[in-house]
């Protein structure tokens, strides 16, 4: 373990990951492809528990988390590889943040795959993903995800995040609420998407698999969920209402809270409407 982590904080990193994409993307061109393409995504942004929805369902499903993940964000803008990527891995379900604001991309090569959003608070997931970008960067020698995906976003690096002036620290909290904001906002209008609070996800979990049409099975509720191993007091709360956001914020939680209470009235109503239809048969 512990060589791994002085290879993953060399420069020498970077020359073993374009080896291990080459390799990958020869896997994914040459070997036999799976049955079909995948059938679900959960899509939600970095820290808002794709690692648990994948942990959970990996024990009964074909679930996995960011596949292939360096090599497809080199390649997200190429449908063709993503279209080939998705009939390799084959999976009831891929968790992967990075296509988070991308729904768009996924649609282009596959319209009827559904999707799954899991949504945390904006105050609570700012905190955990910028706390969990510096924790990062003490690790790695670059953490390419975030060079990959959120410097165009922010125009700045987040795990610096704690050492800069105020003014740029309002500039990165109302980018990164545009970035959270417009993922659901893409998530909320297409009819074959679940955004699902957080907080009701585990009581939820037959509901969620009838949503994404897969058959019921067990779920693990004690996969391992991923906490930031970065703790400070900053004030989060203070610096969204500096940055004029608390109302918009409030406007997404509502969004959010309204399209799952929906999809649970519209859920009981068809559970209903199928108990009716058997006794009459």
């Amino acid at each position: 373990m512990e060589a791994s982590r002085l290879i993953v904080k060399s420069p020498v990193y970077a020359f073993f990951r374009r080896i291990k994409d080459l390799m990958e993307y020869l896997k994914i061109l040459i070997k036999k492809k799976g049955e079909g393409r995948t059938k679900s995504y959960c899509i939600s942004p970095y820290k808002t528990a794709t690692t648990y929805v994948a942990g959970a369902m990996s024990g009964n499903y074909k679930a996995e988390h960011e596949p292939f993940q360096h090599l497809t964000l080199k390649n997200i803008q190429n449908i063709n590889f993503l279209k080939a990527r998705s009939e390799y891995l084959s999976l009831d379900i891929e968790c992967s943040g990075f296509f988070a604001g991308k729904l768009d991309l996924i649609r282009s090569y596959d319209s009827n795959a559904r999707i799954l959003m899991v949504y945390r608070p904006f105050e609570k997931w700012v905190k955990s993903f910028i706390n969990h970008a510096k924790y990062l960067s003490g690790r790695m020698h670059d953490v390419y995800m975030h060079r990959m995906v959120f410097d165009s976003i922010l125009e700045a690096r987040v795990e610096d995040f704690h050492d800069l002036d105020k003014s740029e620290k309002l500039r990165i909290m109302e980018r990164l609420f545009v970035y959270y904001e417009s993922s659901f906002l893409q998530g909320s209008s297409d009819k074959k998407c679940l955004i699902v609070p957080l907080k009701y996800l585990d009581e939820s979990w037959d509901a969620v698999l009838a949503f994404l049409n897969l058959e019921k099975r067990a779920i693990d509720k004690h996969a391992w969920k991923r906490e930031s191993k970065l703790k400070n007091d900053f004030d989060f709360r203070s610096l969204i209402a500096e940055a004029h956001l608390t109302e918009r914020e409030n406007r997404l939680n509502l969004m959010v809270e309204e399209h799952w209470q929906k999809f649970m009235k519209d859920s009981r109503a068809n559970i209903a409407t199928d108990i009716l239809n058997k006794e009459s048969s």
